[in-house]
């Protein structure tokens, strides 16, 4: 039997459902799965039945307010805490999604330490200690793993030990769903262009569904319970409104068009990039209603975003398959 242990960062649940699309793939067929990490992903893995070690959840300081003495005390626990698990499970194979604590470890005690990442050339970080930082661990990551699989839209120099694998996604029969012109709202934990759906209903003739809906109980808005992979309900409607590249990698695999809110620096150059593409449209508040009603109504709107996601590939199964083949 092949163990297998997933870390993954703690920025979103994002990187969870990234590690669950693999994990899924792997579950009965030989494998003992194990999960280790923090944050609100946590919750998501633990509903869909696996193992979870969970580590002790950090102190967490604005970006332009942290300092060295912030990360220091954070890093040493995480490394006592990962060192134990690493030294109990002793995985075969182990998955980071972006924790780079875990990947160097990984590098001594797994036998095949992967990295799952999008981030091929640093994003516009403010400059100061944090974006140098950061700079240098997108820059230097590739370093400690074995193969670098790349979940990414575009073309990147391949070499020995970098894979460009598309989109991950665990894919899963559409969600029958009542209503019409059926909208699915994803708001992120760090959203701060919280959508009205009250304004939406008033105005669209749609049926909106929403993960984290709290309002007022008002007709055609139905808010979803938590469910182990939202992908059938992506699948099931027909537009999405979010603004999380994990949620992007699902419209595109579930060929749902969708409409993305970006909130940080990082979700904007992806938001920007994947729109070049033409495969999601970028929104604001004030124009969400007007590009709503387009995606909604307008069918060669529809069918061009539609045609251009149709062009990339869910490479979840793919890396499963991968681990599966390793001796």
């Amino acid at each position: 039997m092949k163990k297998v242990l997933f870390t993954f960062s703690s920025g979103g649940i994002g990187h969870a459902t990234r590690s669950l699309a693999i994990a899924n793939y792997l579950k009965n067929k030989d494998t003992e799965i194990v999960f280790g990490g923090f944050g609100p992903g946590l919750e998501l893995i633990k509903l869909n039945g696996f193992k979870v070690y969970e580590l002790p959840q950090p102190k967490f300081f604005p970006l332009e307010k942290i300092k060295i003495k912030d990360l220091i005390k954070p890093y040493f626990q995480h490394r006592k805490e990962y060192l134990k698990l690493f030294r109990e499970f002793r995985p075969d194979v182990h998955v980071c999604d972006m924790e780079l604590v875990s990947l160097i470890i990984g590098k001594i005690y797994a036998r095949y330490n992967f990295l799952i990442t999008h981030e091929f050339k640093p994003f516009n970080f403010k400059l100061g200690f944090k974006g140098l930082l950061r700079k240098w661990i997108i820059r230097n990551k590739e370093v400690f793993a074995d193969i670098t699989f790349y979940t990414w839209i575009e073309d990147i120099p391949l070499k020995k030990n970098r894979r460009l694998v598309g989109l991950l996604a665990y894919e899963e029969p559409a969600k029958k769903l009542r209503g019409k012109n059926k909208i699915l709202y994803i708001p992120t934990g760090t959203s701060k262009n919280d959508v009205n759906l009250s304004e939406i209903s008033k105005n669209i003739d749609a049926t909106i569904y929403s993960r984290g809906y709290s309002g007022k109980n008002i007709k055609n808005i139905y808010k979803l319970k938590k469910v182990p992979n939202l992908f059938p309900y992506i699948k099931g409607v027909d537009l999405v409104i979010c603004s999380g590249y994990s949620s992007i990698m699902e419209c595109i695999i579930a060929r749902t068009p969708c409409i993305v809110l970006p909130n940080t620096v990082e979700q904007i150059e992806v938001a920007e990039k994947c729109k070049l593409k033409g495969l999601c449209e970028i929104a604001s508040k004030e124009d969400l209603l007007d590009k709503v009603s387009k995606l909604l109504f307008d069918f060669r709107a529809r069918r061009n975003m539609i045609r251009k996601q149709k062009k990339l590939k869910n490479g979840a199964k793919e890396i499963a398959n991968f681990i599966l083949s390793l001796e």
